[in-house]
């Protein structure tokens, strides 16, 4: 077992490896893989330690968990940013034009060649970017001193076959733990369920792998899609392999225990669901839990739970809504698969899907949704064999076909209606539960055989069900209010074009037998037109005729007008019927005035300054109204061309330049010299108001759409009108103004709610943008049309046109009702103001009683803005109105039970609302009999049983009482002020509390009692003895139940000090009682937790009892978290607990002793503990628990340090008890939970943490050790939970170094980090290094780090690798990005002085003290291979700093650099060919720079050119890039000596294919070099092309080679370089 430990953490190491290649990572997982059933048959075999094999597969999983954040993290931002460039670079070369005609033009010529190729030769982009991708590498590899980027090596094939390889590894794991026995609890392996601490990784494998499954929403290159298909394709599963990978990853969790299913799931359900939402694909994976018999019920049940929470988003966001609608419908498939165990899963949530369906659809902007939700629902259980679920539907029946049946009797778009009309048809009930509602039945029944196809066979359905199985008497009986048009429809249906339909109607009338003829007597419907002529037409002269001919054009506008309407309509008729429609109006305009008499008349000064009289009478109209009609149809279709999005451009300047004459013509006609107000008998023609009602219609038109173009003719129609007349305030005078309001207000008195919506929108155009008078005028006006759509459209789907109306409203008293500022502010203006809010005000108090639920709260809430606006109280603002009220408050001249249930309701809450204001509006005064009457009819409202109260007649037809008590509670607990009631009131409220039925009235009671409680003192001797049948029901654990808690949890927030610490035992002892049970209730039945949790749930609900009593001490914090901890232990539950919230609100209270106890010995010793302090302390709430912790330094270090103190609690006994010996596995599991918890509290708050000195020391200190760093290398005796302590340290450390940015050898021991291989990832540390500290810190503290690392390295102590570090992830990138940026001498200190050394110089220092010529191999080979690329660096960018080149002398500096490096060239020194070449990189730069001895430069060469071996390939190249363009330079027969050491290569080792293939991809990079010296190596060059591109064995960098040699050797490219 030894070995295969050792393995599986070799292999782990290699997967975390981010600089091994993705194929070798993935070879490591399938490794490991190989391993699994080997560990489980040594696991079975070795009985001594049963849990090993287990702990080992575990630990696997982990790996692979942890790579698959890596992916998540680091794989995929980078590959869908990569991509991202792709798709703009594509989509930016796709836009150029690419027709043949304009490349042939001058203008194209210019376009380069690559350009062309991508625009004649589509399949060639993958290969060019598979190219520009190795040029990217090589350009990444050759900086010299940035490590290498690891992510240039990423690719979307690589990261799917790892992530297909994790998934089927994560598959085979869980299967392989689920056989091998746990260490833990033998039982688990049986069942298959996973302890706690295991689940943890389940779960963290839930929010990785989801994550990185999102590679396949990525496209492989070579299987890309056009731009255009890939959001189609985005929506379901894209591939056979990503199908296989989703079932594969679904298959991980269908074979687990269900009790461990739903512990993942129920903790996870939230992020699942988003993740679906990013990535549709993922919905197989619920399908697949869905249709699995064990999972099916937990996961839908977890599902349901979920998206009845989040059921309101369904009316607002498309996008969601959409899910979530699947989600359902995917839920209610189950339960046709599934029957049995599904239908008990629904049962619950029945009642709450169908009601908030129908209550939120009222009120949502978009309710389609939730009738297409109920329309799923009904098809999915509708097939009649759900018994159980009809049986639960059957109270709701009743209300919902009222419904239903008003909505479907509505005015609604077709589309809707016909939803609400299948929805009639097709509730989930039997046909005998119907019988008693078929009248209900026959108005949707008639609609349906009118409708479509679908409709029609659904309601022929239904019909000959009806017929079949109805006596005839009872079904003509409820036939006969439809039987007409019934008859009528099905006749009709005779001559469907369906012929299976028309058979079926054929059918139903024969089974109707005589009946179907009967009604045929209805008269004909006959078109009756009232005019003899047409009105409007088109007169036509003919020369040789002397009579003009009359074209009607009624008929072609009303067609025009209807196909613009008509969304199907082909977009060339439309620009047709719009041509008509302009032509039309255009043609019925009078141009014969003349312009300037037209300006001359507008500029008269009497419109600016003259009176405008208001209207007397009726307004001028045309006379012809049929001609008025067809205008204003005209009108109203270039409105909706308006609206049209490929009319647009060509409707607007007309519709502009239209609305602004209409707008002209009125006030020409209202105002000004020759306005006709009075003279209306003497105009003639068209009146302008003709556009007021366009307008109308349009705003009220079903299609909301159309607003926008009538929101653009109303604010056409205002500037217009300002224009003219000189001010708002004018404009606002004219009679056309009034018109307008009139008709916007009327449309909120229509019937409809979509006229209702445009009405409101109008209101609010007017409101906002007419002058602040003339809206104070019409305030009261727009308040009372605003009520209206508010009292008419409850119970309606309104589409938001209820909440528009709310919003309107509060914002239009926001504009009139506040103070009066600069020019508005008044006398005049005053009283206006005055008598708007009087008239309003009256309004609002005299709707405070209003039946209608809105209104009434829309005027209480009106009430609270205008007093907030006035600086008073609500009572002030109603006190002048008060009489309004008089005869209500309290009802004087009619008893309540002699009024419906609705005006009861509106009374009550009116009296509640004045009698609890402050001061009080009403009192209550109990000698007055209507006043006493009053009191005792709530009294018996609250008091009598719901049976008794049905039998009145005002409540006979009320489905639920709920509301009516509730207010009765309400206007009961306002009487608190009465002293001789209050103590008959209280013992009402009480027992509206105990009413357990109706959870709703005990809330509502509660609130009661707290308003009663804070309104006057109550006797607690009532108290007690209204409490003591509640306590005695807690004597006995039997006897305590939810309901039981739920009440004593009331009271317990009402009357905390009432109840003392005996309570908190009695609790306590109940609570073991109860855990104790439930724990062998699920040991004895393992499946029963399927459904069920109630046992939990109860205990969880004792458990939040003890935050609510204050006599619950200190001394409960160690008892309950024992109690809870101890049964989430034995439950095998953690994440998913019902304990852990109300336990943390106990904790809470106490967050010294909390802490106290879990940072004390025995309990910081166990994980369970600690995670649950993690729990805590990551709480939104726990910022008391948080800030305990950052005070207790002292306990954190002793935590630390492995030394906890015994638990000093408060109010305990504590017994001296001999601490156990702390054990190497404690030790560990103690310095863990110390780091946990500074990590914690530091990614919180900073700013602690920078200053925490003692704290930070002793990190440091652990961070440094031998014993930390081995244990951590080797992790086989680390627990998994551990492995990622290193990286904790590091993240810690670093946030203290980033407060603390001169502790320089603190970041250097940081980098301790890349010594060795961790299993945990630092690429955080590396991008902080990277972008962070070379590309932002100072050159002076680039300076300074320089000048500590060389003490560093001059310390013989810190260990070689630690140095190498040093210099390759700190030194190197500071340095290159300061000399990159220009800052060289202010680096280096000194300007260049390459014959001077200074101290602080730090081209000096570094050449003196830390490279050692006279013994080179001191180093190790990682520190010599860095010292050399330093040393390359400065040659590079700061050559003067080292040597003069003018000077031929060689110097100091530049000697002990060429003898550092001398050594790489002699073979017997260099072994490892890194270190060797990297010499070579060092002298091929000196070349470069200086002048340097002939023999060197071909020494150098020649081994260069000899290098062919893989290891090196980099730097070799590296070198040759540098030094080959220098041989000519450097040599007078330079070209001679290149041409004859390359050709002899090539002909002495030409035989290895290695080495001519060095040699012929140097020529290709550097052919310019080449050229002069062509002739002698074409004859050399044309054979290795033969051999490279022929070659059966040849791959396809080998062949690719081939190609750019002949391309080279052609010299085509570098004749014109030559030119």
């Amino acid at each position: 077992m030894g070995a295969l430990t050792r393995a599986v953490h070799l292999f782990s190491k290699n997967i975390h490896d981010e600089t091994l290649p993705t194929s070798i990572q993935v070879m490591s997982c399938k490794l490991l893989l190989n391993l699994v059933d080997c560990i489980k048959n040594c696991s079975e075999a070795n009985t001594n330690e049963p849990g090993v094999g287990r702990d080992l597969l575990i630990r696997m999983l982990h790996v692979f968990v942890n790579k698959f954040k890596t992916i998540a993290q680091l794989q995929l931002p980078y590959l869908k940013n990569k991509q991202q460039e792709g798709t703009s670079a594509v989509s930016s070369i796709a836009s150029v034009p690419c027709g043949t005609s304009s490349i042939n033009t001058n203008a194209a010529a210019g376009i380069t060649l690559p350009l062309k190729e991508t625009i004649k030769e589509e399949p060639k982009e993958d290969i060019r970017s598979s190219i520009k991708e190795n040029e990217n590498k090589e350009r990444e590899s050759q900086r010299i001193g940035f490590p290498p980027n690891v992510a240039i090596n990423y690719s979307v094939s690589d990261c799917r076959a790892l992530v297909k390889t994790l998934v089927c590894g994560v598959k085979t794991i869980t299967w392989g733990c689920s056989q091998c026995k746990s260490g833990i609890d033998p039982t688990l392996t049986q069942n298959k369920t996973f302890h706690a601490k295991e689940t943890l990784v389940f779960i963290r494998l839930v929010k990785w792998a989801m994550q990185a499954l999102d590679i396949y929403t990525l496209n492989a290159p070579g299987n890309q899609q056009p731009l255009g298909q890939r959001s189609q394709v985005a929506i379901t599963v894209r591939s056979k392999e990503e199908k296989e990978v989703l079932e594969h990853f679904a298959g991980v969790f269908i074979m687990m225990n269900p009790n461990t299913f739903r512990e993942i799931f129920s903790t996870t359900i939230d992020y699942v669901v988003e993740r679906i939402y990013h990535n549709m694909a993922l919905q197989s994976v619920a399908n697949s839990f869905l249709a699995n018999p064990t999972t099916s019920p937990i996961f839908a049940t977890i599902l349901v739970k979920y998206l009845l929470g989040h059921m309101e988003e369904m009316g607002t966001s498309v996008d969601r809504s959409n899910l979530y609608l699947k989600l359902f419908k995917l839920v209610f498939g189950s339960v046709s698969l599934f029957a049995t165990e599904n239908e008990l899963m629904l049962k619950p949530h029945l009642h709450q899907i169908v009601n908030r369906s129908m209550d939120l659809a009222m009120s949502a902007k978009d309710p389609y949704n939730y009738f297409l939700l109920l329309r799923a629902l009904f098809r999915s259980i509708g097939s009649g064999s759900h018994d159980l679920l009809y049986q639960e539907f059957l109270p709701l029946l009743p209300s919902l076909l009222q419904g239903l049946n008003s909505l479907q009797s509505g005015l609604h778009k077709q589309h809707m209606k016909d939803l609400f009309v299948e929805l009639c048809l097709t509730v989930p009930v039997r046909l005998s539960s119907l019988l008693p509602y078929l009248p209900r039945l026959m108005d949707p029944l008639v609609s349906a055989l009118n409708g479509s196809q679908t409709l029609i066979s659904q309601g022929l359905r239904t019909l000959e069900l009806c017929v079949d199985n109805l006596q005839p008497d009872f079904l003509y009986e409820h036939i006969q209010p439809v039987r007409a048009e019934l008859m009528q429809a099905l006749w009709k249906t005779l001559r469907n074009p369906n012929d299976s339909t028309a058979q079926v109607a054929f059918r139903v009338l024969g089974k109707f037998g005589g009946g179907n003829r009967k009604m045929m007597i209805e008269p004909q419907k006959l078109e009756y037109n009232e005019q003899d002529n047409p009105s409007t037409c088109i007169t036509i002269h003919f020369p040789d005729h002397k009579m003009a001919i009359h074209l009607p054009v009624e008929k072609i506008v009303e067609t025009a007008f209807t196909a613009l309407k008509t969304s199907n309509t082909e977009p060339w008729y439309r620009r047709q019927c719009w041509e008509v429609i302009r032509c039309f109006l255009i043609g019925s305009m009078q141009f014969d005035e003349d312009m300037q008499m037209v300006n001359k008349l507008f500029m008269h000064p009497t419109f600016r300054e003259g009176e405008i009289s208001s209207v007397h009478g009726t307004y001028y109209k045309c006379m012809d109204d049929q001609a008025r009609q067809v205008h204003q149809m005209a009108v109203t279709a270039m409105f909706v061309a308006a609206a049209i999005k490929e009319l647009r451009q060509s409707v607007l300047p007309t519709m502009v330049s239209l609305v602004r004459h209409y707008t002209m013509v009125a006030i020409a006609q209202q105002a000004g010299p020759f306005n006709m107000m009075g003279r209306w008998s003497k105009v003639q023609g068209m009146d302008p108001l003709v556009l007021i009602d366009a307008l109308a219609v349009i705003m009220g038109h079903e299609e909301k759409e159309l607003c926008k173009p009538g929101h653009l003719a109303l604010v056409l129609i205002m500037e217009a009108a300002t224009n003219i007349l000189g001010s708002k305030e004018r404009a606002c005078q004219l009679p056309l103004m009034e018109y307008l309001v009139e008709k916007m207000c009327g449309l909120c008195y229509e019937r409809a709610w979509y006229a209702k919506l445009g009405g409101c929108i109008a209101i609010k155009f007017l409101f906002e943008r007419m002058a602040l008078k003339w809206v104070l005028e019409h305030q009261f006006l727009f308040l009372r049309a605003l009520l209206f759509v508010m009292m008419d459209l409850t119970g309606e789907v309104s589409s938001g046109a209820v909440d528009m109306a709310k919003n309107n409203l509060e914002r239009m008293l926001q504009v009139c009702g506040g103070p009066l500022k600069d020019e508005h502010n008044t006398e005049e203006m005053l009283q206006i103001q005055k008598k708007s809010l009087h008239d309003v005000t009256h309004e609002l108090v005299r709707q405070v009683t209003s039946p209608n639920t809105t209104v009434r709260e829309q005027a209480m809430q009106s009430l609270h803005v205008l007093a907030k606006l006035s600086g008073r109280g609500v009572t002030e603002v109603m006190y002048p109105h008060k009489d309004v009220l008089a005869d209500m408050i309290p009802p004087k001249k009619h008893p309540l039970r002699q009024q419906p249930a609705s005006v009861q309701i509106g009374l009550m809450e009116g009296n509640t609302f004045c009698t609890t204001l402050e001061p009080r509006l009403f009192t209550l005064d109990l000698n007055l009999n209507e006043h006493r009457f009053f009191y005792t009819e709530l009294h018996v409202l609250v008091e009598t049983e719901d049976a008794h109260l049905s039998k009145l007649s005002c409540y006979k037809s009320l489905q639920n009482l709920v509301p009516l008590r509730k207010s009765a509670l309400k206007a009961l607990a306002a009487c608190h002020y009465i002293p001789q009631i209050r103590e008959k009131i209280f013992p009402t409220l009480y027992k509206a509390l105990n009413n357990s039925s109706h959870p709703e009235l005990q809330e509502t009671a509660f609130d009661c009692l707290k308003k009663f409680q804070s309104g006057c003192h109550i006797d607690m001797e009532m108290v007690h003895s209204s409490m003591r049948p509640l306590l005695g029901q807690l004597c006995h654990y039997r006897s305590v139940t939810l309901p039981v808690i739920q009440r004593l949890s009331y009271l317990t927030q009402l009357f905390p000090y009432t109840f003392n610490e005996k309570l908190c035992e009695q609790l306590l002892q109940h609570l073991k009682t109860l855990i104790e049970m439930a724990i062998l209730t699920r040991k004895q039945n393992p499946g029963i937790t399927k459904h069920d949790n109630s046992d939990l749930e109860l205990c969880a609900s004792i458990v939040g009892i003890f935050h609510q009593i204050p006599a619950a001490s200190a001394r409960y914090v160690e008892a309950l978290c024992k109690m809870a901890l101890q049964t989430e232990k034995a439950l095998s539950i953690e994440a998913g607990s019902p304990f852990r919230e109300p336990l943390m609100k106990f904790l809470l209270r106490y967050p010294a002793e909390t802490v106290e106890q879990f940072l004390s010995d025995p309990y910081a010793r166990d994980q369970q503990y600690a995670r649950y302090l993690e729990y805590l302390i990551r709480h939104k709430d726990s910022a008391s628990i948080q800030q305990q912790l950052q005070t207790c330094n002292e306990k954190l270090l002793s935590v630390l340090f492995a030394n906890p103190t015994t638990a000093q609690l408060a109010g305990m006994q504590q017994q001296p008890q001999p601490q156990p010996l702390v054990t190497s596995i404690d030790r560990a599991q103690l310095q863990y939970l110390a780091v946990r918890v500074i990590l914690l509290l530091t990614r919180d708050d900073e700013n602690w943490l920078a200053k925490q000195g003692q704290l930070v020391i002793a990190l440091r200190n652990i961070w440094i050790s031998d014993e930390f760093q081995e244990r951590h290398h080797a992790a086989e005796g680390t627990d998994f939970m551990h492995w990622k302590e290193p990286r904790m340290v590091v993240s810690i450390l670093l946030t203290y170094f980033k407060h603390h940015t001169d502790d320089i050898k603190l970041l250097f021991q940081l980098l301790r980090a890349f010594i060795g291989r961790f299993i945990s990832d630092f690429q955080f540390l590396r991008d902080f290094l990277e972008q962070t500290v070379a590309q932002t810190y100072s050159v002076e503290w680039k300076r300074s780090a320089f000048f500590q690392f060389i003490e560093v390295f001059e310390d013989i102590s810190v260990p070689q690798e630690l140095k190498a570090r040093i210099l390759q992830h700190l030194i190197i990138p500071c340095i290159t990005v300061s000399l990159e940026n220009g800052d060289g001498e202010i680096l280096i200190g000194y300007p260049p002085a390459p014959d001077q050394d200074h101290h602080d110089n730090v081209v000096s220092l570094f050449i003196t003290r830390v490279i050692n010529p006279d013994e080179p191999f001191v180093y190790s080979d990682a520190v010599r291979i860095l010292l050399l690329q330093f040393s390359s660096l400065l040659v590079e960018q700061a050559s003067v700093h080292i040597h003069d080149a003018c000077n031929k002398r060689q110097g100091i500096k530049l000697r002990r650099l060429m003898t550092f490096a001398w050594p790489c060239l002699l073979s017997k020194n260099c072994v490892d060919p890194a270190t060797k070449y990297h010499g070579h990189l060092l002298l091929s730069h000196i070349i470069a720079k200086f002048a340097i001895h002939k023999r060197i430069v071909l020494q150098v060469f020649h081994s260069l050119l000899k290098a062919h071996a893989m290891e090196a390939r980099g730097v070799v190249r590296q070198a040759l890039e540098i030094l080959t363009p220098a041989m000519p330079v450097r040599m007078e027969d330079g070209n001679t000596m290149l041409t004859h050491w390359t050709r002899k290569i090539l002909v002495e080792e030409g035989h290895s294919v290695g080495q001519l293939v060095h040699i012929l991809q140097l020529v290709v990079r550097h052919a310019n070099v080449y050229y002069p010296v062509r002739h002698h190596l074409t004859h050399h060059i044309t054979q290795a092309m033969h051999r490279l591109g022929f070659t059966p064995t040849a791959n396809l960098d080998q062949r690719r080679l081939a190609v750019d040699l002949a391309e080279d050797t052609s010299w085509k490219v570098f004749l014109g370089l030559k030119r």
